[in-house]
């Protein structure tokens, strides 16, 4: 399944489900973290569907605000 996952927004690279097995506050959640910088998604507990979502759609928002600084950057330059 995480072959399913996008790359880290953060330092691109892969990700992997993670499920808190560890009796405490935590224990039966689960979340999406990167392998590399351990950005992660907040913890799912009930509804587990959407986790890969999470992950996936926050990519998108994660590359679109970087895009929307590397141009407004690039506008800054040229003026």
């Amino acid at each position: 399944m995480s072959s399913d996952l996008k790359l880290c927004p953060f330092c691109g690279a892969t990700a992997r489900r993670v499920d808190i097995e560890d009796r405490g506050d935590n224990f039966g959640g689960s979340c999406i973290e990167c392998t590399s910088c351990r950005a992660s998604t907040a913890l799912h507990f009930d509804r587990k569907e959407n986790l890969y979502s999470s992950w996936n759609e926050r990519m998108t928002d994660a590359a679109t605000a970087a895009q929307d600084i590397i141009d407004s950057l690039r506008r800054e330059r040229e003026a």
